[in-house]
């Protein structure tokens, strides 16, 4: 396979991966547990309009109705790219941008951006983000996921103050 390609490989299961984490966090599920990650050897699939890829630029882009689907999760923006370090290839971040949703079963993260740095393993949703679960809901002006430290951080602002909704369930 072709080094080049296996680079974008390698980043597509990075987003499968991270969504399925950011999906599972109970702080944000509000429930304990959560989450359906994926089983091991299940296919990445990955659609668009265009992909722009060009050799020695560590950046390959997706554009127009991208999706990218692992399982039950599906990842869904307009544009979708792919940063990777120059000297070793391997990669730095991932952008998606434009009507940002994720979804795994019934649990739906919304945001005009999200950012994912790998070596951070840091999540973070911008513009207007929102993250749903059945009638939960989370609101603010930026979420911010430590997926190494299971930790989340809502911000609000001044004009955007943080906003939870939750549904205790009965027993």
């Amino acid at each position: 396979m072709n080094k080049h390609y296996s680079h974008i490989i390698t980043a597509v299961v990075g987003i499968a991966f991270l969504l399925a984490v950011l999906l599972s966090i109970p702080a944000l599920a509000g429930e304990e547990g959560g989450g359906s990650p994926s089983k091991d050897g299940e296919p990445i699939r990955v659609s668009s309009d265009l992909m722009e890829s060009e050799s020695g630029t560590g950046l390959v882009i997706f554009k127009g109705n991208v999706v990218v689907t692992r399982g039950e999760l599906t990842i869904k923006s307009d544009e979708l790219r792919i940063v990777n370090y120059q000297s070793s290839g391997a990669m730095e971040k991932m952008i998606a941008t434009g009507n940002v949703r994720l979804q795994d079963k019934n649990r739906v993260a919304y945001a005009e951006k999200a950012i994912y740095y790998n070596k951070e393993e840091k999540v973070e949703l911008r513009g207007n983000p929102r993250v749903e679960d059945g009638d939960n809901l989370i609101t603010g002006e930026v979420m911010v996921l430590f997926l190494r430290d299971e930790k989340s951080i809502v911000k609000g602002s001044k004009d955007t103050r943080v906003n939870v909704v939750f549904h205790p369930q009965a027993k």
